[in-house]
């Protein structure tokens, strides 16, 4: 306000001085009016005072300890077991009509954030979640929320579908799952399919056609996947799985819920737990809801490392070099509707090359038959997520979600 002040001072002198100036000039050269000079330099020193105060309103904007974009509340879980799936609602408040920054969220465990508000500690103890909210002029607002992270607690409990589907438990098998589909209306037929690596669902196919295929329409299927896996060190574990899009998914371990569909804000995040050595029973449950379902989730300790398409066909072609040839393969969904593997296959050249494979659909690439001969990079990616490649070797793979030609 002192300036503000100080400014206000210098446009009245400045006012005074100019006026007299003006208006003898004008009585003494060009015998012009004094009204009429007053009017026109009372005129002028109104559009420099509107031009101050416009200079000085841009100067007050943004203030040093005094941020226009604040959070002025944290909701969510208190206590929260280890290796639980949580969620907290940041509540901000944007003053900054030209700036709505996001927000930054370190989790207090080592974690950091900038998108999505879900989060898994896998280690119990207090942690301090501190959310920083910025301004247009980089202006820091933070607020803090604290957590207690509780041990988990075990349990051989099965889901209601695990309880109605596995009649055996000594039919689950180790390191792999053992696939059900059937009628969530009232759970019949129900169909045990073979042991498979990782849950997949292409609906319709012909595994369905093992039981009565009319009984399950698009309202009514559901999929069930369950398996032992043993960890012997800690480690973490990463859930790749495609966007269910109308249709749902919950994956648990030891009964703990670590994803549910209603709870992904980002189709790009790759939920991840730490889990202590040791046996865990891992379930997924997949439920269609509206369409003919397309699902694959890939459960395991490697990270799939996703990127966006622009970064990854510019490290490809950092690695293959700017003269090497994209050969580009499209599918919609599979061509093998059981396995949810496509075999590709390229033609021939003795120029370097950049595969380039995609889909709407998760897909398992099966390169094993390609002329892989020159291949310097390749790049895996669907619309919906966890699409995969297969027989590759040791060339380099960029995945991505959300393909744009």
């Amino acid at each position: 306000m002192q300036l503000y002040k100080i400014f206000l001072f210098v446009l009245l002198i400045t006012f005074t001085y100019t006026h007299s100036v003006q208006i003898s000039f004008a009585q003494t050269t060009n015998n012009v009016s004094t009204t009429s000079a007053k009017s026109d330099l009372i005129a002028q020193l109104l559009i420099q005072l509107q031009n101050l105060q416009q200079e000085l309103a841009n100067l007050q904007k943004y203030q040093t300890g005094k941020p226009l974009n604040t959070i002025t509340k944290i909701t969510g879980p208190k206590t929260i077991q280890a290796g639980e799936y949580g969620t907290w609602n940041f509540i901000t408040q944007n003053n900054d009509p030209n700036n709505a920054s996001g927000l930054m969220i370190d989790w207090g465990d080592g974690m950091t954030s900038v998108s999505g508000t879900g989060h898994t500690y896998s280690t119990p103890g207090r942690y301090t979640i501190s959310a920083t909210h910025h301004d247009g002029n980089g202006e820091p607002f933070t607020l803090t929320y604290k957590v207690k992270v509780t041990s988990p607690k075990t349990s051989s409990a099965l889901t209601p579908w695990g309880n109605k589907l596995v009649t055996d438990k000594s039919l689950i098998p180790t390191n792999k799952f053992r696939a059900y589909f059937f009628n969530t209306k009232n759970f019949t037929p129900v169909i045990n399919s073979e042991i498979v690596e990782q849950p997949l669902l292409i609906y319709p196919n012909d595994l369905l056609r093992g039981g009565d295929y009319s009984q399950f329409d698009e309202y009514s299927l559901g999929a069930y996947w369950i398996g032992s896996f043993s960890y012997p060190n800690d480690t973490t574990v990463y859930f790749d799985y495609s966007d269910p899009q109308w249709d749902s998914v919950k994956i648990l371990v030891n009964g703990k819920t670590i994803v549910e569909s209603s709870l992904r804000e980002n189709a790009t995040a790759t939920p991840r737990i730490k889990l202590k050595k040791g046996n865990y029973i891992i379930e997924v449950e997949y439920r269609v809801n509206w369409h003919a379902g397309f699902f694959r989730a890939k459960i395991g300790t490697v990270d799939p490392a996703y990127m966006d398409i622009k970064t990854a066909r510019s490290a490809a072609k950092a690695i293959a070099g700017a003269s090497a040839l994209t050969i580009p393969i499209q599918e919609y969904s599979p061509s093998d509707t059981i396995t949810g593997i496509t075999f590709a296959s390229i033609p021939y050249t003795s120029t370097p090359k950049i595969l380039d494979l995609s889909s709407y659909e998760p897909t398992i690439w099966d390169v094993r038959d390609a002329n892989l001969k020159g291949v310097k990079a390749i790049i895996v990616s669907s619309y919906s997520g966890a699409s995969d490649i297969k027989n590759a070797g040791s060339i380099p793979i960029f995945r991505t979600r959300n393909y744009e030609n």
